[in-house]
């Protein structure tokens, strides 16, 4: 079906110690069950795109761009479309060596992009993680986390066209 996979500012998923499982799926189902799901407003676009933007390494012209595709204004107030559950922790989580089984197990060569200014590329986790994979190549691009968008999001694209042209 495919042959070359991307990932961009990720190597895996979020684990956990197997020995928290249980409190792991309680605080989940409490949380879906009596988590407070009011949606928070803002009075105009413009306070939206700023919160977008203060709150991550996101450029304030990308938060502007999500922020007109991702807000919804209703009776003068502005809100973030999302789905409410998507803020309840998850009820599971791999381990480690689940993850590490994973990726060892990936046939295919893996392109993995990481923003130069990216925490990624400093976690001991992540690093680790790239010597799972059997065939690997690694690209560095200027940025942080959200080198996607904007002000790399031409090279991040270049990258991931040459690298599936190859």
């Amino acid at each position: 079906i495919f042959h070359k996979i991307v990932l961009i500012e990720s190597v895996g998923p979020l684990v956990d110690d197997v020995s928290n499982t249980s409190v792991r799926m309680q605080n989940s189902l409490t949380r879906s069950i009596h988590g407070n799901f009011a949606k928070k407003s803002y009075n105009n676009l413009a306070a939206c795109i700023a919160s977008r933007s203060s709150n991550s390494d996101l450029p304030f012209e990308a938060a502007e761009i999500l922020s007109r595709r991702g807000v919804t204004e209703l009776d003068g107030r502005f809100f973030w479309n999302h789905d409410r559950y998507l803020k309840i922790p998850s009820f599971s989580r791999f381990t480690e060596e689940g993850v590490r089984n994973i990726i060892s197990c990936i046939p295919h060569e893996v392109m993995v992009i990481l923003g130069s200014a990216s925490l990624a590329q400093r976690s001991p986790q992540m690093l680790e993680r790239l010597k799972y994979f059997k065939a690997l190549k690694t690209k560095y691009i200027e940025g942080g986390h959200h080198l996607h968008m904007h002000p790399s999001a031409r090279q991040t694209g270049e990258a991931i066209y040459q690298y599936i042209q190859s």
